[in-house]
């Protein structure tokens, strides 16, 4: 088949692209950067994400994924048309819906009738309203929301835990029917297992989106929770946790606790399942608790730096990782990026290290050591946000770990 994937230069949309591609579909990405276009039709994955390039030039070499920057070539004769643009937090922290709804408005104009639209943009309910009023009754739309992972988008696309569909059914199977390897499990990169289908209506995939992020958000929040009571009265929290994950009902997963959650996801999409209810006159106390939670965790990891340290005001502290998560390059709602922009407001000096972020998106007045070791940094504390940057050689400093603060 012949698709659009709008959006091909972010991580929905890479994977998306490439992982049809590999399927042996004919894919066309279409993304307004133009330089992040350059780099993959030479291709260069302009992230860090593994498995990716691999995939980038097996598709390439074989002619059945092209990049382009005109929205026109890539939609016209297009079967599907996915949409993979963000939708970003707005400045009240619900979602900026303008790049999806432009995306979806210059598509329509040249899209064959009878193509189907397929959104993978995190989308609320009540947008899909708004995009069926756009495109007319002459295109299928079909919400189906991703659920992938950042460092691990190849192995999701091929080996997902679920699939969340919502629309009519023709179009719903039309969709799935570009996927039948993957969901019969006989692609060689799938597990040779089955895929579970959830196929329901628009409103439903799209909640389901925002239900599955804000309820993982919600265990982060709670498991720092109980790594503060269990600092403040001397218990060990990894034996906590082990015990809770040890029940079927809690099970162990996001249950380790550090410094909150961020990225590009799950605070946006807590913010937008709040705002959702909000319009739907629900009151969301547990969502709020939860972002509450997230930020005092923030306030609680300056406080033990601080007594880590002996004060935090001209004292030097090295941070190794920035990202949101390892195995990314992606600093978006970085928690660590936040983190060490407090100490430095705090009044301390911040060296930070993460080779996996390129010197031209490096943030701004943060300072950036090359080679994170003894002769380069004398700090004062160390702070560990992707422990795969550990190096032979570091500061004899305090290390920071949420797990061994006690009493």
């Amino acid at each position: 088949m012949r698709l659009a994937v709008v959006g091909a230069g972010g991580y929905v949309g890479l994977a998306t692209a490439v992982g049809m591609a590999t399927l042996g579909h004919e894919v066309a990405g279409v993304d307004l950067d133009a330089q992040k276009v350059r780099e993959l039709s030479l291709g260069r994955v302009p992230m860090t994400e593994p498995g990716v390039t691999g995939l980038l030039a097996e598709a390439l070499a074989a002619g059945n994924l092209s990049f382009t920057t005109d929205p026109t070539a890539a939609v016209d004769g297009a079967d599907f048309v996915f949409l993979a643009v963000g939708t970003p937090a707005g400045a009240d922290g619900t979602p900026d819906l303008s790049q999806v709804m432009g995306a979806a408005k210059a598509a329509a104009a040249v899209a064959t009738p009878g193509a189907v639209f397929v959104v993978k943009s995190t989308v609320p309910p009540a947008a899909y309203g708004d995009l069926a009023d756009l495109l007319g009754d002459g295109f299928g739309l079909v919400a189906f929301p991703e659920f992938l992972r950042e460092g691990k988008i190849v192995e999701d696309f091929f080996r997902p835990f679920r699939l969340v569909v919502g629309g009519e059914e023709a179009a719903m199977a039309a969709v799935l029917g570009l996927l039948s390897e993957v969901l019969e499990g006989r692609h060689p990169l799938s597990t040779g297992e089955p895929v579970t289908v959830v196929k329901t209506d628009i409103p439903t995939a799209a909640l389901v989106k925002y239900a599955a992020n804000s309820y993982l958000a919600t265990r982060v929040s709670y498991a720092n929770e109980v790594l503060r009571v269990a600092g403040a009265i001397g218990a060990d929290p990894k034996t906590v946790f082990t015990a809770l994950g040890l029940d079927p009902r809690i099970g162990s997963r996001y249950l380790r606790a550090g410094i909150g959650f961020g990225g590009p996801c799950l605070p946006k999409d807590i913010a937008g399942l709040q705002d959702v209810a909000a319009g739907a006159g629900c009151a969301t106390p547990v969502l709020a608790g939860a972002e509450a939670g997230n930020l005092e965790q923030r306030r609680w990891v300056l406080a033990q730096v601080g007594e880590l340290a002996g004060g935090l005001q001209g004292k030097r502290v090295l941070v190794l990782g920035i990202t949101f998560k390892p195995d990314t390059s992606d600093t978006r709602d970085s928690v660590a990026l936040a983190v060490a922009t407090d100490l430095a407001a705090a009044g301390m000096e911040v060296v930070a290290y993460d080779p996996s972020v390129p010197a031209h998106e490096w943030p701004i007045g943060l300072q950036r050591t090359e080679s994170p070791t003894a002769e380069k940094v004398d700090a004062s504390a160390l702070l560990v946000g992707d422990a795969g940057l550990l190096a032979k050689g570091l500061p004899e400093a305090p290390l920071f770990d949420p797990w061994q603060i006690r009493g």
